[in-house]
């Protein structure tokens, strides 16, 4: 998966400009007004920005505030159009006066809804942008979304609706940060697999990792035989052995169903299939929340019900929109009354993957469902590079 970064630097006209790589897309900023917005931003969450050198920390926070702004800046140029469309209409009726005051109440009206009561006041700014020529001067100022999911075709975006659906509001979390510890790396021997059974059920590869490193320190072979789980993932033997697994294979667009025995179980590779499925399962069944399948894992779908419906009750929430929406906590408070399995299970997992991490899962027409995880206990480090 891409890491996401801005980059400043000079393009070879020695024009300094910026580039926001998020979510498999690229963003040019090249307006100077555009540009200064958001280095302020940047300087907001602590960021120095003075030369070349890129930020990789607060990505998602300083795009979401930009994106508001090209919003607010869009909402003003869809005003004055209106405007101008308006002005050339009143001199047809100038000399009416009754029809004049109407379309000046439709003006404001429609101002109004567009971008509030500062579009008003846009006529402040020199040049008088109510000008056919004013306006053509604000259209110049978009950024170029370059889309590298598939290949790299520049193309003109008209609104900040894009850039904003690019970013989503962090699920937040407080945990330590073992990034560093054993287990990662002994996870880390097996990524081909992991890297193999992500691509084919439509999942996130460092996901599947991080949960290794949490179930088994990343050790197959030291948890075989020897409890109620098995392996790598630590498949409860107690629900799936002799019994099947099915999962949705995006390679051959079917069903892959699997017998679980013990020999099966025991075998590295298929044990990584086997969690891997068990893992699809949690979150289609969950509506591709990402969050609420990693604890259902771990508490098995009838005991994690058990929490939503106790969330739901005493919340006053509907389950159907908790599972909706990642980014809604409201039912991490609730784990604990169970009394069984890990209730800070998530935060165990996403304690091995890099703090401001994007997690992304395809339904099953393709399309991705990501999720961005904020670690707030981690101080993140306010320099460019």
């Amino acid at each position: 998966m891409r890491k996401e970064y801005i980059d400043f630097y000079f393009n070879q006209e020695n024009q300094f400009i910026a580039e926001i790589h998020i979510k498999g897309k690229r963003i040019r900023v090249h307006n100077k007004e555009n540009l200064k917005k958001l280095i302020e931003i940047c300087r907001e969450f602590g960021y120095k920005v003075n030369d070349e050198g890129y930020i990789d920390q607060d990505v998602t926070k300083i795009v979401e505030k930009y994106a508001a702004y090209r919003e607010r800046k869009d909402r003003k140029k869809k005003a004055l159009h209106i405007m101008n469309d308006i002005k050339t209409d009143m001199k047809v009726v100038r000399d009416n006066k009754s029809l004049r005051n109407k379309l000046i109440a439709g003006t404001l009206a429609l101002a109004l809804t567009f971008g509030g009561i500062a579009a008003l006041n846009s006529h402040k700014n020199s040049g008088n942008p109510t000008t056919s020529q004013g306006i053509e001067t604000v259209m110049e100022d978009e950024d170029e979304i370059i889309d590298e999911t598939e290949v790299a075709i520049e193309e003109e975006t008209d609104s900040a609706l894009e850039l904003a659906q690019m970013v989503t509001e962090g699920f937040h979390f407080s945990y330590e940060d073992r990034t560093r510890e054993e287990n990662l790396p002994n996870a880390r021997r097996y990524e081909d697999l992991f890297e193999k059974y992500a691509h084919r059920y439509g999942l996130d590869k460092n996901l599947l990792i991080a949960l290794a490193a949490q179930e088994s320190c990343g050790d197959h072979y030291g948890n075989i035989g020897n409890g109620p789980a098995e392996g790598i993932m630590q498949i409860e033997k107690s629900v799936h052995l002799n019994s099947n697994v099915q999962a949705f294979n995006f390679e051959t667009n079917e069903v892959d169903t699997i017998y679980v025995t013990e020999d099966k179980l025991q075998d590295l590779e298929t044990n990584i299939q086997i969690g891997a499925m068990i893992l699809r399962t949690c979150i289609e069944n969950n509506d591709y929340n990402v969050p609420l399948a990693l604890q259902t894992y771990n508490f098995g779908p009838g005991n994690m019900q058990k929490v939503l419906n106790a969330c739901g009750e005493n919340e006053n929430i509907d389950i159907s929109k908790m599972r909706e929406n990642p980014n809604n906590n409201d039912w991490l408070q609730y784990r604990e009354f169970l009394g069984i399995g890990d209730p800070q299970y998530i935060e165990h997992v996403f304690s091995f993957l890099p703090n401001h991490s994007n997690l992304t899962v395809l339904k099953r027409n393709r399309q991705p469902v990501t999720v961005h995880i904020i670690n707030d206990q981690q101080k993140t480090q306010q320099n460019i590079y």
